[in-house]
């Protein structure tokens, strides 16, 4: 929540409007553990217009959660569960 919440929050003090709605739809995105999706259809992580996106560091966090899911689930069925 605080990944999301501070960098729109400041987004809303420090962005015009047009820049605001894309870093809300960016939030969104995020809060569904999907901002992975919305950046590889609107850029390439590594070009220069990646540096406009607030959260783009989400990215790789969501592919972190899957991750841990991932083994979380493995773990407790191969525990016998």
């Amino acid at each position: 929540m605080v990944t999301v919440g501070l960098p729109v929050l400041a987004a809303e003090l420090l962005f015009s409007p047009r820049e605001l709605v894309g870093a809300a739809r960016q939030g969104l995105w995020t809060m569904f553990s999907v901002s992975n999706l919305f950046f590889w259809g609107v850029t390439d992580y590594w070009s220069p217009a990646a540096k406009g996106f607030l959260l783009l560091h989400t990215w790789s966090v969501v592919y972190a959660q899957v991750g841990a899911t991932y083994i979380s689930t493995r773990n407790f069925f191969h525990q016998g569960h």
